[in-house]
């Protein structure tokens, strides 16, 4: 039995790993990858050969994957760590099956067998706990529910339908997997991938669906074709908004005042955010998030929960003043389950005012939106003022970029003299209330910039590509100050080919292999 064509299926890997260990008997692992590619290379689709990002191609994950599904259908086993040979069972299914096109039927069909059964198997509870991160989710289906549907009747959030494969069935509505799991935790949608969400909402008895459409964007309920399309019309796309996001960073730094020029500017078209830093406070930044509705903020987002809603506590006295000399409400508000945010929120109806309305019209708009009435609006009418003839996303640009400078020159101050140059704190310190807000010495602000470097790149926010040398050194501070999730999640980045030094990839594995086995369980 030989495969006649390129491999078009996940089956055929199966069955061919079959074969291999049939001709071999007992293998160990890294001997059977590089005899199934020296055999069935040839068979390899190009698609396949394409490298993760751990450096391996995607055919020799196909291959590992197969081992444990091929056990779990008991037609292998492994009698030691990493030794591969062939079950009892799996020698008599190849004797059935000699005909190529009846063995990838029958194993399909124990496949999906394999996976009905896995499905049913799921014991569900509506009081399910578990961990994430550093804390303890205790989940109740029953209130995650009424949570979310009482969401959507009174904010419609635009996430809660935004999904592409799997949904949850809430009240007859397709509600997005990741959202759920997001008010769940509170975890930012980065840090988590959608199976992690797909499996405990499932063990709390919710009803998860796959999506057979593939639909990138599902509507709002009780929103017409008409409505959506003009919803979504205003924002900027692709290369316009690339432009803006430039426009902003480059012009940022003349615009913020002596007092802050010191500041870090990022950009991240991916992550549509434009990032302010100070390097004498940490776990903090100001930042323009582009959504939906935009945010003009200042987060805290220390991984200890305390010192953000310390932090909180201590920026509320200071709230009505700011909010006062800007003309604009702000919030200051908690933002998930550990973090916390001082913002101004730039509302659906603000935006799509200052896409479709000309300026002229802008000018002219009633007394509802007189200036110091509405922040967005007074900006873009004292704006549309002096320069009528700019490109709509170079205007744009310069609103926000004068919006975040008044933002930062009203809120720094307070801010920098509150939190500037504190000291890194300890769990117990936080976690018994005790405040310390010491100068930091050159050593310990040396140390929080690397780690914010680190956090950054892993969050999608660092703007160069770190040097493979770089990344070691990253993993092996994360393994001397048992920061063993960052240290795990970075050596995924190290790839032996591109490092091109053996004695240094051998010693960064055993560091991240500390961290993985150190590691807070995820989801």
């Amino acid at each position: 039995m030989q495969p006649k064509a390129p491999f078009e299926s996940y089956t055929e890997y199966l069955i061919n790993l079959l074969i291999l260990l049939d001709e071999k008997g007992e293998t160990r692992l890294s001997e059977a990858v590089q005899t199934f590619e020296s055999k069935f290379g040839a068979f390899i689709p190009p698609k396949d050969r394409a490298l993760m990002s751990s450096g391996k191609p995607r055919w020799a994950y196909l291959l590992e994957w197969g081992r444990y599904d091929l056990n779990q259908l008991d037609l292998m086993t492994t009698p030691a760590r990493g030794i591969w040979t062939l079950s009892d069972e799996g020698r008599t299914w190849l004797k059935n099956h000699s005909e190529y096109d009846s063995a990838i039927r029958s194993m399909d069909t124990m496949l999906r067998e394999k996976s009905r059964a896995w499905r049913g198997t799921i014991k569900k509870d509506k009081y399910y706990t578990f961990r994430w991160h550093d804390q303890e989710i205790h989940c109740d289906a029953d209130k995650l529910e009424q949570s979310a549907l009482d969401e959507i009747r009174l904010q419609n959030p635009s996430e809660a339908f935004r999904f592409r494969d799997w949904y949850a069935l809430l009240d007859d509505k397709k509600v997005s997997v990741k959202w759920l799991f997001h008010l769940l935790t509170g975890a930012g949608y980065d840090e988590f991938v959608t199976y992690q969400a797909v499996a405990v909402l499932r063990k709390l008895g919710f009803n998860i669906q796959k999506n057979s459409e593939k639909a990138q964007m599902q509507p709002k309920p009780n929103q017409d074709e008409n409505q959506q399309d003009s919803a979504i019309s205003y924002d900027l796309q692709g290369d316009e908004f690339e432009h803006f996001l430039e426009e902003i960073r480059m012009t940022l730094p003349h615009r913020l005042p002596d007092i802050a020029s010191y500041a870090k500017i990022n950009a991240s078209t991916n992550l549509k955010i434009i990032q302010v830093s100070f390097p004498d406070i940490n776990y903090a930044h100001y930042e323009i998030l582009f959504r939906r509705a935009d945010e003009i903020a200042f987060h805290f987002e220390c991984q200890l929960a305390g010192l953000n809603l310390e932090r909180l506590k201590q920026s509320k006295p200071f709230i009505e003043g700011w909010s006062n000399e800007l003309g604009a409400p702000i919030q200051a508000e908690l933002w998930g389950k550990k973090k916390a945010r001082i913002a101004i929120r730039l509302s659906e109806i603000d935006k799509f005012i200052f896409a479709e309305l000309s300026l002229k019209e802008i000018l002219s708009l009633n007394n509802q939106f007189q200036e110091g009435e509405n922040f967005f609006i007074s900006n873009i009418k004292e704006y549309a003022r002096k320069n009528p003839d700019l490109p709509f996303w170079k205007m744009k640009a310069d609103i926000y970029t004068s919006m975040l400078a008044r933002f930062i020159q009203v809120t720094f101050p307070d801010l920098q003299r509150m939190f500037g140059g504190q000291k890194r704190h300890s769990a117990s310190s936080i976690t018994n209330g005790v405040s310390e807000y010491n100068q930091d010495s050159r050593s310990h602000h040396k140390l929080d910039q690397k780690i914010n470097e680190i956090r950054d790149f892993l969050a999608g926010r660092f703007v160069r590509t770190p040097e493979p040398e770089e990344l070691c050194d990253w993993i092996q501070l994360c393994y001397l100050f048992e920061l063993s999730y960052e240290g795990q999640k970075l050596f995924q980045f190290v790839h032996p080919q591109i490092l091109n030094n053996d004695w240094l990839y051998r010693r960064t594995k055993k560091y991240a292999d500390v961290c993985r086995l150190k590691a807070p369980i995820k989801g």
